[in-house]
């Protein structure tokens, strides 16, 4: 039958096993599908349960990569939030009153005093 092989079948869980891993990779799930449905002790069922099998992997597979990814976003270093809270510290000592306004002189003092570069 096509795609089932001595060592790629399901006669025992092992061989099951690394079948199901081989065939979540998307490698030649077609071929197990139909020696599955087609084959000499073959069932109609292997269809749906290879189509549900291979969206469910696919699913999991793809949201689990998309997990990795915005984890290791979330967790980076963002050198604007420094820059941003040494711009609020020093706005907040040139304007003690906290009128959210600083004249131009003023302004051009909180550029320098700034770590550099901004």
């Amino acid at each position: 039958t096509p795609g089932l092989t001595h060592n790629a079948n399901f006669s025992n869980l092992y061989y099951a096993l690394i079948l199901l891993y081989t065939i979540s990779t998307t490698d030649t799930w077609g071929d197990v599908m139909e020696g599955c449905a087609y084959g000499a002790e073959g069932t109609w069922i292997a269809i749906p349960y290879f189509i549900i099998y291979m969206l469910l992997v696919n699913c999991f597979l793809r949201y689990a990569f998309i997990a990795v990814i915005l984890t290791q976003f979330d967790t980076s270093f963002d050198p604007g939030e420094d820059i941003l809270a040494d711009l609020r510290n020093k706005w907040t000592t040139l304007d003690p009153t906290r009128t959210q306004a600083v004249s131009v002189n003023v302004f051009v003092i909180l550029i320098r005093h700034l770590e550099q570069p901004v």
